[in-house]
């Protein structure tokens, strides 16, 4: 369904004339019918990978291609092709949606714009919506700020739905919702997978979550990939450190917490200035000395279709 081929994007700060190295050649596929997990600390590039397939920041290189076309940014028809089919589902529902406008407005735009519907018509395609988001017609003439969060980013699901599209891509959409409500929402999202056969692209820094609802999880560092691989090998047998050490961060609801290994220790280096060698050596308790600070590890294939970034795996 979604093919990421080489991707690099690279932009300045405001008032800043360095360039932030933001992703650097990420390449995945996301398989029809299944949900693949992006996960990684903040500033890794996770988001932008998502804003670079809906053209939301500039891509220097690289393929991206949906259900089996490539996406061509100068084309007109493809940037609608892209529309209709790849919806996004943004972090904050708070600022998503538009607070001048009504639920009825904000849903039935893309339909407007896209698939020309009209008064009667319309109206009961954005009830139709509403309720498979889990909300009814009473809502239709509220705005924004009568919603609660949860309430927010259901209207927020709902008009992703509008068009019908085969792909979602989910950038932390629970984050911003108290625990109870991200419960519901998960499992929302999970249900209504089953029932439209849709496909997503999940990004998160909750690894629960990641766990609970992905067939496959990438993690990234520092804008590269550096593990890959079905959801239970990622958890159960991690090979890169820096995955070994995101598991280890995850606390247990528990009063004595099971034997770990040290806590991450330092920064990730800065995007502006990239590392010679592996992004991660500066903080790594296994690292290759004379090796790691020198040379960027490749992704290795270990089988069974996990890959890592390490040295370790390919000295």
């Amino acid at each position: 369904m979604l093919e990421l081929r080489n991707l690099k994007v690279e932009f300045k700060l405001p008032g800043s004339k360095q360039l932030v190295h933001a992703v650097n050649d990420v390449s995945l596929t996301v398989p029809k019918g299944t949900s693949l997990g992006l996960v990684g600390e903040s500033g890794s590039g996770k988001s932008t990978v998502a804003r670079a397939v809906m053209q939301l920041v500039k891509l220097q290189r690289g393929n991206i291609s949906v259900n089996g076309r490539r996406i061509l940014f100068s084309d007109r028809d493809s940037l609608r092709f892209l529309r209709r089919n790849v919806q996004m589902v943004f972090q904050d529902p708070h600022s998503a949606l538009n607070p001048r406008l009504n639920i009825l407005r904000i849903i039935s735009e893309p339909l407007v714009i896209h698939a020309n519907f009209r008064r009667s018509e319309l109206k009961d395609r954005v009830v139709e919506l509403l309720e498979i988001a889990g909300l009814n017609s009473q809502f239709l003439f509220r705005f924004p700020h009568e919603l609660s969060g949860g309430q927010k980013q259901r209207v927020c699901i709902a008009r992703a739905l509008s068009l019908e599209p085969p792909l979602l891509i989910l950038d932390e959409p629970t984050s911003a919702l108290d625990v109870s409500v991200q419960a519901q929402i998960l499992e929302f999202l999970k249900e209504l997978q089953q029932q439209l056969e849709l496909t997503y692209l999940f990004i998160s820094h909750n690894l629960a979550v990641v766990r609970y609802l992905c067939n496959r999880v990438v993690v990234m560092y520092l804008g590269k990939i550096v593990e890959e691989g079905d959801t239970e090998m990622i958890f159960n047998t991690p090979g890169h450190p820096y995955t070994q050490a995101l598991l280890d961060s995850v606390p247990f609801p528990q009063a004595i917490q099971p034997e770990r290994n040290d806590p991450i220790k330092g920064e990730m280096p800065s995007s502006f200035k990239l590392p010679q060698g592996c992004g991660f050596e500066s903080r790594c308790n296994k690292k290759i000395q004379g090796l790691c600070e020198l040379r960027s590890p490749n992704l290795v294939d270990t089988g069974g279709t996990h890959v890592i970034r390490c040295h370790l795996f390919n000295p």
